[in-house]
């Protein structure tokens, strides 16, 4: 998440112009490209249920909030609170998401492509819904698009890893990869973990489940985890 605080320790908003697993997909509205899918969690602290995702971009939110240690849990469609524009006119507002963050901050999200922020002029408003979100109880609030949302790879690894903590654990890949590692002194290339671990096409999944899992992390952020990838033992 990408809430800042000011030298006063207030939250602050910023406009952040801003594969997916196991998608169980309901309905498809074609008029507005709007798919209706559930998303099953692998946070403890939301019990391991089903999220529910209206359209393809709040679905990439979630797979990211997934994979972000820092975001400890979050609500879909969380309680409305009232807010004034800029006539005076009260109005209701229902955030697309709650996240509540490792250190106990609580964002109120809103999840737009960038196409409907200009079309519904949603940046003039946002001043408004931040102070009415600050006066409903959160530390911050947060506007996320397609620009942020989708960066690549951070998409394409956030979902590959949310797979692989779905996928049921395969104890003995993941015991034969943990000792390839450590024989490699702690550092290695996708590729040649696969080669040496004669697992296969388990290979790769047991690399992922491990990653996902913070047992192993890559070694740049910026690529995509695959046979080029370099993965490590993370420091204690």
């Amino acid at each position: 998440m990408m809430t800042d605080k000011n030298s006063d320790g207030a939250a602050v908003y910023t406009p952040r112009f801003v594969d997916s697993p196991l998608h169980r997909r309901d309905a498809v509205h074609r008029a507005v490209d709007w798919i209706s899918e559930e998303f099953p969690s692998a946070k403890p602290a939301m019990n391991y249920r089903m999220v529910r995702c209206d359209g393809t971009l709040s679905s990439d939110f979630v797979v990211l909030m997934e994979n972000d240690p820092n975001v400890q849990e979050y609500w879909e469609k969380p309680a409305s609170f009232r807010w004034k524009d800029d006539k005076g006119k009260r109005r209701n507002y229902t955030p697309d998401f709650a996240v509540v963050l490792a250190d106990g901050r609580w964002i109120a999200v809103e999840v737009m492509p960038m196409t409907l922020v200009g079309r519904t002029r949603f940046l003039s408003k946002a001043p408004f819904i931040r102070t009415a979100a600050l006066d409903a109880g959160y530390d911050g609030f947060e506007l996320w698009t397609d620009r942020e949302i989708s960066v690549q790879p951070r998409l394409a690894n956030a979902s590959l890893l949310a797979g692989a903590r779905t996928f049921v654990a395969d104890e003995a890949a993941l015991h034969s990869m943990r000792v390839v590692v450590r024989e490699l002194g702690g550092r290695a290339c996708v590729r040649d973990l696969r080669r040496l671990s004669g697992l296969g096409d388990r290979a790769f999944r047991a690399v992922a489940r491990l990653v996902a899992f913070g047992e192993l992390r890559m070694v740049h952020d910026d690529v995509l985890l695959d046979d080029h990838a370099f993965v490590e033992i993370p420091p204690r």
